[in-house]
């Protein structure tokens, strides 16, 4: 369903350069640009080209399994090495509570405490972005579980999490009668084993004490609750990636997909670059189950959180998250939601759901800041 044969790859990226030149050749036909420079209409051209470039190639799959690239204006795909090296630390599935120093009960965004889009139907499609991020200036990672996370100057995630759905049949199907199924589609800096940075994806099932793993996953010290006290983990494929500043998060963005009988697809994106790594839907059926999404930037693995720092006038995140369900109809927007234990220490605004239109996606768009 995602394949995109090169043929038509291959005329999509002319046409976006035809729409780079069309707006060009529009300038005596604008009002608005008539007061600009030939250099300030090529500059937003070239955005504009840019921005239909990303929305391109997040929506257009790789043809197979695998790790994958795509550089801007090109929107084929190409085959490369997945990373060698393992996962070095766990986004965490608990939540995290953090105390502030006159002892009153604080949440940060993350741990529960964030913003979620859910769909009517299932969700097919989840496109991630942050069309807005200015007055960032630094950010560290903090408070890493040791063994499961770490710590240190521009490390974190930016993590498109599921619903933690009980008793689905991504459990089910390995046998269990009391379980929980849970996918992360994860962009993170230093990752892996080896220091590099990469998106994957990272599926969770979780069972009662004493209750064997499934084959191909790993039994981790996590639980989602009491009575499903055993969390099993498994990674796919590790898409490398350069290591970015997490101050640039207006250049960044991800879409997961799921696909029932197919894959699992995450995509990377940061500014003309794009990078790629699935695995099988049938991990966890996410295609028959998915209908709730949250995303935000937080912390490396291990409930950590990113700890940002901003100029003298205070620094403003915009999120938003636009998703496919198979209608135009305006999603909802829960709050007081989330399923990672990663946080960040940003401070929520307000949340609003859009219908879909025909040149944007249902979704979701909320702020967060920092004083």
């Amino acid at each position: 369903m995602y394949m995109q044969p090169k043929l038509m790859s291959g005329l999509r990226g002319g046409l976006l350069a035809a729409t780079v030149m069309g707006l060009l050749g529009s300038v005596s036909v604008s009002s608005s640009a008539v007061a600009q420079t030939p250099s300030d209409v090529a500059t937003q051209a070239t955005k504009e080209a840019l921005e239909s470039w990303h929305d391109s190639v997040r929506h257009l799959a790789p043809p197979t399994t695998g790790c994958f690239e795509a550089n801007y204006p090109s929107t084929v795909w190409k085959s490369v090495a997945c990373s060698a090296g393992t996962l070095k630390a766990r986004p965490a599935p608990k939540f995290k509570k953090a105390i502030s120093a006159n002892g009153m009960d604080l949440y940060t965004v993350g741990g529960g405490n964030d913003y979620a889009v859910k769909t009517a139907s299932l969700t097919s499609l989840a496109n991630m972005w942050f069309p807005e991020a200015t007055g960032l200036t630094s950010e560290q990672s903090g408070g890493a579980q040791s063994g499961a996370g770490s710590n240190g100057s521009n490390l974190y995630t930016l993590q498109g999490n599921t619903q933690l759905q009980v008793n689905s049949v991504g459990c089910t199907q390995y046998g269990y009668t009391s379980c929980a199924a849970w996918e992360q589609f994860v962009y993170g800096t230093g990752v892996t084993s080896t220091g590099e940075s990469g998106a994957f994806i990272q599926t969770w099932i979780f069972i009662p004490g004493g209750e064997n793993c499934p084959a191909g996953f790993q039994a981790t010290p996590y639980g989602a609750s009491p009575e499903l006290s055993t969390g099993c983990v498994t990674n796919s494929n590790i898409a490398i990636t350069p290591a970015e500043p997490a101050t640039n998060l207006a250049h960044m963005g991800i879409v997961a997909t799921a696909t029932a009988g197919g894959n699992d697809v995450i995509t990377y994106t940061y500014d003309g670059k794009a990078y790629s790594v699935s695995q099988p839907d049938s991990t966890v059926q996410l295609a028959k189950w998915w209908n709730t999404t949250e995303f935000n930037v937080f912390g490396d693995g291990g409930a950590g959180e990113a700890q940002f720092t901003a100029g003298s006038s205070g620094a403003t995140v915009k999120v938003r998250v636009g998703v496919d369900d198979g209608s135009t109809a305006a999603p909802t927007c829960l709050g007081s939601y989330g399923t990672t234990g990663e946080t960040n220490n940003f401070t929520l605004g307000n949340c609003t759901a859009t219908a879909g239109s025909a040149s944007a996606r249902p979704a979701i768009n909320f702020t967060e800041t920092l004083p």
